[in-house]
């Protein structure tokens, strides 16, 4: 079985990470998988073809031209005997669709939903928004065979916002390598402050504002703190200003952005792991976190909900409200034996849900079952 899986960029971020974790366990499911890319940046290109993952960059075109994209990914699923086009996030989703709405590709179609993208502060909404979901909208039911959804919460969001239905949740995982690795915590035992890691994208919905208000009220308690803002974004010089405005700058770091290896050994370096997002697909950097053993507080949101466990295997507090952000992390400092024993708990659930492998072993199923459907229309009809 021959799957090409499509994206927008090969840039540092959640789904795109997911191929990088995801697809040398699927090859090892004796799928044969290759990734095409269509411009930006290629930051995880060497990952992945390190992993003897065959990856292609489509000529440039613009994003819109969906006809010349169709006609593109039809050719290229025809020379290459493709069997299955699997998409992810948007324009590849359109294109994918396109193509077999215009019988470019007789190949199998799945997409996976990545992001609540239509939740109120993800995009701006407007009519280009309202356009954009009136056109998976109407291309989705028709020309997508099998639709994948990393969180339960992802599944209801499109299927609220897009009627869709029959939405198969499948949960990201980490990689076989961060499931072994065993990352020293040397650093956090050698500071003098507690250390707080808040990793992402410097991005409205993923709450640095927040994070930076509950860090002002640890502060105000006489805590001895120090946290880090692990990424880099468009927000960065804001940030930076509001440090300034809060009188935070020797408490906080930011330090741009970071591969995604030194955003894990930043992350071992942590006593707990902040991600109060105010919205969120699924959250890997939560299980990233949590295989690392370290203690973790999230926001009630999206797919975060469904990874952390309260009072088990971390913190849960409502999104957007610093004090109580501020409340969990005083309790981890406060407190040892719980960073110790959520950490060890969250470990073994990432380990027991979480996982490249398993993520895999139900990506293979729904292509079999894509495969069974095409063959199953393509037989005779015997009266």
């Amino acid at each position: 079985m021959r799957v090409l899986h499509l994206i927008e960029s090969l840039a540092v971020g959640g789904a795109e990470q997911s191929l990088v974790n995801t697809l040398p366990a699927l090859q090892n499911q004796d799928v044969e998988v290759s990734v095409g890319y269509w411009r930006g940046d290629d930051t995880l290109r060497a990952k992945l073809e390190c992993s003897g993952i065959e990856v292609t960059r489509f000529a440039d075109i613009h994003k819109w031209n969906l006809l010349a994209a169709a006609g593109k990914l039809g050719t290229f699923t025809k020379n290459q005997g493709l069997d299955v086009i699997h998409a992810h996030l948007y324009f590849p989703a359109l294109y994918t669709s396109m193509s077999r709405l215009l019988h470019k590709t007789a190949c199998g179609t799945a997409v996976t939903l990545h992001n609540l993208a239509y939740a109120a502060g993800v995009n701006k909404a407007g009519l280009g928004l309202s356009v954009k979901k009136q056109i998976s909208a109407s291309l989705y039911p028709r020309c997508i065979d099998r639709t994948v959804a990393v969180s339960q919460a992802v599944a209801d969001h499109y299927a609220k916002n897009l009627r869709l239905s029959n939405i198969t949740v499948i949960h990201n995982g980490i990689s076989r390598a961060q499931r072994d690795a065993n990352y020293p915590d040397e650093v956090s035992q050698q500071r003098d402050s507690f250390h707080i890691v808040m990793p992402g994208r410097l991005v409205p919905e993923k709450g640095h504002r927040i994070c930076l208000e509950a860090m002002r009220e640890l502060v105000a308690r006489g805590r001895n703190c120090q946290l880090t803002l692990a990424g880099g974004g468009p927000l960065e010089s804001a940030l930076r200003q509001r440090l300034a405005e809060l009188n935070l700058d020797e408490s906080v770091t930011i330090t741009g952005s970071l591969s995604h290896a030194e955003l894990l050994m930043t992350m071992s370096g942590a006593d707990v792991i902040a991600v109060p997002s105010m919205a969120e697909g699924f959250g890997l950097v939560a299980i990233e976190a949590m295989a690392l053993r370290k203690p973790i507080v999230v926001s009630d949101v999206g797919g975060l909900t469904e990874i952390v466990e309260h009072e088990k295997t971390g913190l849960i507090v409502p999104a957007g409200d610093s004090r109580l952000l501020a409340a969990a992390l005083d309790q981890y400092l406060c407190d040892p034996g719980a960073r110790s024993r959520f950490g060890l708990a969250g470990r073994q659930r990432v380990l027991e849900n979480f996982t490249a492998d398993a993520t895999a072993r139900k990506l293979r199923r729904v292509y079999e079952d894509i495969m069974s459907q095409k063959r199953a229309s393509a037989l005779p009809y015997r009266p």
